[in-house]
């Protein structure tokens, strides 16, 4: 298994086994040759599977990747709360239509380089329940009622069952990948 093998199944297991939107984490960029060309080798085997691995924003030494479910995100992104809310920030409109994706991401892309942190609206794009990420915006990060995965201010019994299922999917994910078997195998990608 490679590093960056390692880091995937560490970080984005709930999203490789379809239990959760999106994921994202970051990577150093010194422990893989050619990051371009690794993320689009992965691609061609994933995206038939319907999972992207996408480059969301790059530092000298980092690179964040955004692995995700393009047709659960297009889903949680017709919400028209969410849609609502994305095209208050400059987002396309209809940004939950297949036809905007790329101008979604890029936006999200720009949003995400232009700032000193990640824009609030990043939850939407990794599937965090609709009152947990308005409640992040409006509390500022505080008086949430537990943590885990993010912030939780709505349901904290169904987050904290949704993040125990998440952890079982990463056990069950590194238990098979580390006795062998290839992440791309395990995911019927290979």
């Amino acid at each position: 298994m490679t590093e960056f093998e390692s880091q995937l199944i560490q970080h984005c297991s709930p999203t490789l086994l379809g239990l959760k939107q999106a994921n994202l984490f970051s990577f150093e960029k010194e422990k893989i040759h050619n990051y371009a060309t690794e993320i689009q080798n992965y691609n061609q085997c994933l995206n038939p599977l319907d999972i992207y691995i996408e480059a969301l924003y790059c530092c000298p030494e980092r690179i964040f990747l955004l692995v995700y479910h393009k047709e659960k995100m297009l889903q949680y992104l017709q919400t028209p709360a969410v849609s609502l809310f994305l095209e208050k920030e400059g987002y396309p409109a209809q940004p939950g239509v297949a036809s905007n994706f790329r101008k979604v991401m890029a936006h999200l892309k720009q949003r995400t380089n232009n700032y000193s942190e990640f824009p609030h609206e990043i939850g939407f794009f990794l599937g965090y329940p609709l009152e947990d990420v308005f409640g992040f915006i409006h509390q500022k990060g505080k008086n949430y009622k537990c943590f885990g995965y993010w912030k939780v201010y709505g349901n904290e019994s169904k987050s904290k069952k949704l993040f125990q299922q998440y952890e079982s999917c990463r056990d069950i994910l590194w238990k098979k990948a580390t006795s062998g078997v290839p992440i791309l195998t395990l995911l019927g990608a290979a």
